[in-house]
């Protein structure tokens, strides 16, 4: 079994962190790791988010599925602070929370 980051630590490394690492700045490894954490978390959830958009979602699911897409993708990009922000905020509760709503759309669609 391979262990996947899903591009989580290539985004910490080129756009929070501008292409520096702790490899070369011991200094930066904890503010790295906390960084990873928080992307890992995003990385986890847009996978999750964009399965879910294969379903076949009401209109009020879709309308929230694009919401919280949109949570993932902040216009300003992710930064330290808003990883931070992210991970201690509503959202990824919320999608957990959109998504097991989803649980009989997607065992019947898995039955088709």
């Amino acid at each position: 079994m391979q262990y996947s980051c899903l591009g989580a630590g290539q985004r910490v490394t080129q756009d929070i962190f501008k292409g520096r690492s702790w490899k070369d700045d011991r200094s930066l490894l904890k503010p790295m790791m906390e960084a990873f954490r928080g992307m890992r978390l995003v990385h986890d959830l847009v996978l999750l988010i964009n399965e879910a958009a294969k379903l076949p979602l009401q209109p009020r699911e879709r309308r929230e599925h694009r919401r919280l897409a949109a949570e993932l993708r902040p216009a300003s990009g992710w930064t330290q602070a808003s990883l931070d922000a992210f991970e201690r905020g509503a959202t990824p509760s919320d999608i957990r929370r959109f998504l097991r709503s989803l649980q009989s759309t997607a065992h019947g669609q898995a039955r088709n």
